[in-house]
C-alpha cells in the first residue's frame, strides 16, 4: 500500500542484491515508482486480491518463487538459506501453525502449535499453515492457480488448503530469534479478521 511506501523500500533493499527480479504487487498506488529499475517488475493493482497479489507472477518464474511482505527485514544470506531449504523440504516457511484436530471452532483463537518468524524455533517439522510472507517453493514442483485464493486476506489460509488438497506437505524451518526482522506496522490482517473469521474457518473444516 503506498502508505507503506518507506517500509517497502527496507525491504526492497534487504533482498535486491540475493536476488534475480523483484515482483511487486503494488495496491493502489497511482504510478509505478520503480519503474526506471530493469530489476523490479511491478504490477499496479486495486487490492482486490489483497495479500494473494504476491503470488500472481509465479508463470513467469521456472525455478525458485520467494512470497515476502512489506513489513519484513529479510537476511543477507536468506535466499541462499531458503533456497537451499527447498531443495531438500519442497514448500518451506518460517511461520507455521498446527492444530491439534479438526473441525475448529476458529482459525484465530482456537489453541494452536505457533512457529512465529521472530522467535528462537529449534525444530523444522510439518505444519498445517505456513507464512506466505516467509515462504518458499520451487514453480517446476510447486504453484498455486490464483483462482484458489477465493477471497482476499487468507493467503496463509488457501495455499494450507490447496496443500492440503493436492498432497503438498508444507515445512516450518527451524531458525535463531533476529534472523528475520519485523518492521512495525499498524493495520494487520491479523488485526483486521481476528474477531470475524468464520468463513476462514468453514473453508479449513471443510478441507481438513
Amino acid at each position: 500500500m503506498p502508505n507503506r511506501r518507506e517500509m517497502l523500500e527496507k525491504t526492497i533493499e534487504s533482498l535486491y542484491s540475493q536476488v534475480d527480479v523483484i515482483n511487486l504487487c503494488l495496491n493502489d498506488y497511482e504510478a509505478d515508482p520503480f519503474a526506471d529499475d530493469p530489476k523490479i517488475n511491478t504490477i499496479l493493482a486495486d487490492n482486490s486480491l489483497g495479500d494473494a497479489g504476491k503470488f500472481l507472477f509465479q508463470e513467469q518464474v521456472d525455478g525458485y518463487y520467494l512470497t515476502c511482505d512489506d513489513d519484513i527485514v529479510y537476511p543477507p544470506t536468506y535466499v541462499k538459506d531458503i533456497t537451499q531449504k527447498v531443495d531438500e523440504y519442497g514448500v518451506v516457511t518460517f511461520n507455521g501453525r498446527i492444530f491439534k484436530s479438526f473441525p475448529i471452532k476458529s482459525f484465530y483463537k482456537d489453541k494452536a502449535k505457533k512457529y512465529r518468524y521472530g522467535r528462537n524455533e529449534r525444530k523444522t517439522l510439518k505444519v498445517q499453515f505456513g507464512g506466505t510472507g516467509v515462504m518458499a517453493f520451487d514453480t517446476r514442483f510447486f504453484s498455486i492457480p490464483i483462482s484458489e485464493f477465493k477471497r482476499k486476506n487468507m493467503a496463509d489460509i488457501w495455499v494450507g488448503c490447496f496443500a492440503r488438497k493436492n498432497g503438498y506437505p508444507i515445512w516450518h524451518l527451524a531458525h535463531k530469534e533476529g534472523y528475520l526482522t519485523s518492521q512495525k506496522t499498524e493495520g494487520s490482517i491479523y488485526e483486521a479478521e481476528q474477531d470475524k473469521d468464520a468463513y476462514q474457518t468453514a473453508v479449513i473444516n471443510e478441507v481438513f
